[in-house]
């Protein structure tokens, strides 16, 4: 249950992708939240400064908040 619509659909590896690219990246908004002290609205314009950086300097900066990230990472280009 819940998911029933997203298997309805012709999956294909660009669906799986953004699931890995999800979960690969959930340790560093962890940290970046926790650098924030837990703070939503301060998380928030954060992560819109991280969003606001070329691909490249965006990647670095994520990998910069999770070593683990950095050390497995499939999506630096």
């Amino acid at each position: 249950t819940g998911y029933d619509n997203w298997f309805a659909q012709d999956l294909n590896n660009a669906h799986f992708v953004s699931v890995g690219t999800y979960y690969e990246l959930v340790p560093a908004f962890q940290a970046l939240l926790a650098e924030q002290h837990g703070n939503l609205p301060k998380f928030y314009r954060a992560a819109e400064k991280i969003a606001d950086l070329p691909e490249k300097e965006r990647t670095a900066a994520l990998n910069r908040l999770s070593p683990a990230t950095a050390a497995t990472s499939n999506i630096v280009r």
